[in-house]
């Protein structure tokens, strides 16, 4: 879901997991984190502070075509 969702959308936050999963924030983004230190997801940017945009590493996006 993660992935298509990224494919289609070119991004995806915390609360878009949560909301997909019925799970609460918090939880989504203790998943974000592990997929980030997985090598799966990581920062649009490190401008952002809260509310951040989370893209598929370029492993997973080459993967994806």
């Amino acid at each position: 879901m993660v992935a298509n969702f990224i494919k289609n959308n070119g991004k995806i936050k915390a609360k878009d997991i949560a909301n997909h999963f019925k799970i609460n924030l918090d939880t989504a983004n203790n998943w974000v984190k592990k997929w980030i230190n997985k090598g799966f997801l990581e920062r649009y940017n490190d401008i952002q502070k809260r509310n951040i945009d989370y893209i598929l590493t370029e492993k997973y996006r080459n993967s994806l075509k």
